[in-house]
């Protein structure tokens, strides 16, 4: 049964973290909510979120504290600064992040919650906006035993499965390697469709056979359809994010050359040079529409792709959304 006894707090309001404070509300909690961008702070608190002026006034008053924000830097400020996380915090509360952050930054943080008694848990988001909305989400969490059980209720609010991968860092290692896998598997999705269209196959026969036999996976069955070949490149998970997500693996493999990651990262850095960081990370597939000469797109499928408008942001200014 879940206990809604304890008071609750989010930091981190965009696609992925206000997903995960309405199904909080939704679950009955006392939750209160912080973000730069006004406008979906008043959308909460139309729901009935409580809101707080800063990060360490949230801190002070809740029992559990979570966030999901843009990177590293914006964890380690939130977390570490004098206004911030730790240093205002209760003894005896815990801290969730659920950024897809640096491994090195989520034990830095762990290691000063420690001395003040506040408990750091790394709670990494797969399965994006959509799987964030209804819930079909993978939690990957990082954190001592008993403190990852003691909120295990709470992390089953928002997500359909919590599984806690080992000590502080290990959730958002196993995040980063992920997301490696995952993004990578676009490049490879594409080419092999690109290919197939360019021999004459259907796009839609195409598209069909390979997500019902050997290739298929949750990128080509689930997100190519959503957003490659239905020509729409809102985010979702933005390009930038994914740029930052495999430089985050890169920083893992300490000098080891990682083949395939390099050359995932190159195309996703060659796409961000061509101004699509702001669209989905499905956008890379359009340097191999262009090689082949080829356009992976339904036939009923809007003749423009649908992309965010030029000032629009994949993300408020304090958060993050994980793939």
């Amino acid at each position: 049964m879940t206990d809604t006894t304890r008071k609750l707090g989010y930091i981190g309001l965009g696609n992925m973290g206000n997903a995960m404070a309405r199904h909080l509300l939704d679950a009955g909690y006392d939750l209160t909510v912080f973000d730069l961008n006004d406008e979906v702070v008043a959308g909460l608190a139309d729901r009935g979120a409580r809101t707080a002026r800063s990060v360490a006034e949230l801190a002070a008053d809740v029992d559990v504290i979570f966030s999901a924000l843009p990177g590293p830097p914006q964890v380690r400020r939130v977390a570490l600064d004098a206004d911030g996380v730790i240093a205002n915090a209760r003894r005896g509360s815990v801290y969730v992040d659920m950024t897809t952050n640096s491994p090195e930054v989520t034990r830095e943080i762990y290691a000063a919650g420690k001395p003040r008694g506040v408990e750091v848990v790394d709670a990494a988001m797969s399965g994006g906006h959509h799987g964030a909305k209804s819930k079909r989400l993978t939690l990957m969490v990082g954190g001592d035993e008993d403190v990852v059980e003691s909120i295990r209720s709470i992390l089953e609010t928002m997500s359909d499965n919590v599984v806690h991968c080992g000590d502080s860092g290990a959730g958002t290692v196993t995040k980063v390697v992920n997301n490696l896998a995952s993004l990578s598997e676009s490049n490879l999705v594409g080419e092999a469709l690109a290919l197939g269209v360019k021999w004459g196959v259907k796009l839609d026969t195409l598209s069909k056979v390979m997500s019902e036999s050997s290739s298929a996976s949750w990128r080509l069955n689930e997100s190519f359809p959503r957003y490659v070949l239905a020509g729409n490149f809102k985010p979702g998970f933005a390009l930038d994010l994914a740029v930052k997500d495999l430089e985050l693996a890169q920083s893992l493999t300490q000098g080891v050359h990682a083949d395939f990651l390099e050359l995932s990262l190159s195309k996703f850095r060659e796409a961000q040079g061509r101004g699509w960081g702001n669209q989905h990370s499905e956008a890379v597939v359009k340097l191999l529409e262009e090689r082949f000469e080829v356009r992976l797109r339904y036939e009923n499928a809007p003749a423009q792709d649908i992309v965010p408008d030029a000032s629009g942001a994949a993300e408020s200014p304090a958060t993050d959304t994980p793939s």
